[in-house]
């Protein structure tokens, strides 16, 4: 598993970015498990603007 960062906006605050780290083993499954997460920490929802794996 590697560290990503992953920025994303809420809903309907989209000039307003936010960070997220979690682990994943690449670039499409920090994207998928991190919209799993957000979707719980902000029901009214967020769009994922970028990730990018952190350096070690």
């Amino acid at each position: 598993m590697k560290p990503f960062s992953i920025t994303y906006v809420v809903h309907p605050h989209f000039n307003i970015p936010c960070r997220y780290e979690i682990q994943a083993d690449n670039e499409v499954e920090s994207i998928k498990y991190a919209e799993k997460a957000l979707k719980v920490r902000h029901p009214e929802g967020v769009s994922i603007v970028t990730s990018h794996l952190m350096a070690a």
